[in-house]
């Protein structure tokens, strides 16, 4: 039986995702398969993830967070999983009783690293602050406002962490990082923040160009010497990246199509990927360019199997974050890059005017979005739409997030950053 796994990033202070939550379930009512308990679905998802597919797969050596119910915690399920690359996280339903703490008191003394998840306070869950490093505190149902006694208290245990949970607007953000929590989940990572801004510059233009590009199946040579050769400045950092030390270079570099020939495609993927990310909007997270990237493969696959053209499939999907990764209108956008009428449609169109080609294409990047999220039965009611096997979406996933690991250095922003799970894992 397939297990549908998703993940959700967590940020540290400086805006870079240092780890993932894995999800199997979008609520306590809403399991899938139907019918499965938490506990069932944690025991199926380390199965997937661990035993079978590594969990490294969806982690890219980050660390995993993994809910535990009571029952999974009383029969030892964590122990299965390595101490280092895992947060065991227990659930807000979980009793605080004598048994499950001497069990959480095992896996601590073991090198395992607690977190108590929706931690609301109550005398029955001080002792187990002794073993806990991490306290995520959802502030939807406990608003920053009026919890600042609580974080005081907790700050003060050299011990703990504090994640501040389901941050949906810039105002919880700051004041999060105001009140000293150290890390942050939540939908307004992923996002526009929308700001007065100025037209998308020439560089842009060429990069988002040069990722377009980079990332189709068929690595087109000609095509990315004539859009480098557009730009002075990405001419410059990619001889930059070829002299950096990485690589044995013996012979003078001639032309961009002889840096393009010397890097080969992997290494220049790698390169245009870092350029994306470090150039297009440095201050937003690197996360984003992944999400895309994974995003895009997920779209082109679903495409390939349901008779819907894979090229605009992966495009949609690559661009479909340019609103979070821009900070401007996806419309505004899109008149800029002067994209195909089916492609603008699947992002920014009505379905009662657009093309049957547009509405395939929304259809498919629909059933993308909703795995992405961990809604399953919406998953499956989109997936039924566009007549596709929802339960082939787990593998298909995970395939999409092995493809972008292969061009993506996951480390390159968090290489000298303290402020990381690994720290407290």
């Amino acid at each position: 039986m397939k297990v549908f796994v998703a993940r959700q990033p967590i940020f540290n202070r400086r805006g870079n995702a240092v780890g993932y939550e894995l999800l199997y379930r979008d609520g306590a009512q809403n399991c899938f398969p139907k019918g499965v308990d938490a506990d069932t679905a944690t025991s199926r998802l380390i199965l997937n993830t661990h035993l079978n597919l590594g969990i490294n797969t969806f982690t890219q050596g980050k660390v995993g967070l993994i809910n535990f119910g009571e029952a999974s915690i009383l029969q030892g399920l964590p122990k299965m999983l390595p101490p280092k690359s895992v947060i065991i996280e227990v659930l807000e339903d979980v009793t605080p009783s004598d048994e499950v703490y001497n069990a959480l008191r095992e896996l601590f003394h073991m090198g395992y690293t607690i977190a108590l998840d929706d931690f609301i306070f109550s005398k029955a869950w001080i002792r187990f602050l002794n073993i806990t490093k991490l306290v995520k505190i959802d502030v939807q149902n406990t608003p920053l406002h009026t919890i600042g006694k609580l974080v005081e208290a907790l700050k003060k245990r050299p011990n703990i962490r504090l994640l501040a949970e389901k941050i949906e607007t810039e105002e919880e953000y700051v004041k999060a990082k105001e009140m000293g929590f150290t890390f942050f989940q939540g939908y307004y990572f992923g996002k526009p923040h929308m700001k007065e801004s100025k037209d998308i510059d020439s560089q842009q233009h060429i990069l988002l160009a040069i990722y377009k590009e980079a990332m189709c199946e068929e690595f087109n040579v000609k095509n990315i010497e004539r859009l480098f050769s557009q730009d002075a400045g990405v001419v410059f950092k990619l001889l930059r990246y070829i002299n950096s030390g990485n690589f044995k270079n013996t012979n003078p570099i001639t032309s961009v199509r002889s840096a393009i020939n010397y890097l080969g495609v992997d290494n220049m993927r790698r390169f245009i990927s870092l350029l994306v990310t470090g150039s297009i909007n440095p201050k937003k997270p690197v996360e984003l360019i992944q999400q895309s990237m994974i995003r895009a493969k997920f779209c082109e696959t679903v495409a390939a199997e349901t008779n819907v053209p894979k090229d605009p499939a992966f495009f949609v999907g690559l661009l479909s974050k340019l609103d979070a990764i821009l900070d401007q209108p996806m419309a505004r956008i899109l008149s800029e890059l002067n994209v195909a009428t089916e492609i603008e449609e699947a992002l920014v169109g009505e379905d009662s005017t657009m093309s049957e080609a547009g509405l395939k294409l929304k259809r498919t990047l629909h059933a993308v979005t909703t795995h992405e999220q961990g809604l399953w039965r919406a998953t499956q009611k989109a997936c039924a739409v566009i007549r596709f096997d929802d339960r082939k979406m787990p593998d298909i996933y995970k395939n999409s997030v092995e493809w972008v690991s292969k061009f993506m250095n996951y480390n390159y922003h968090n290489e000298q950053d303290s402020s990381n799970l690994k720290a407290i894992a």
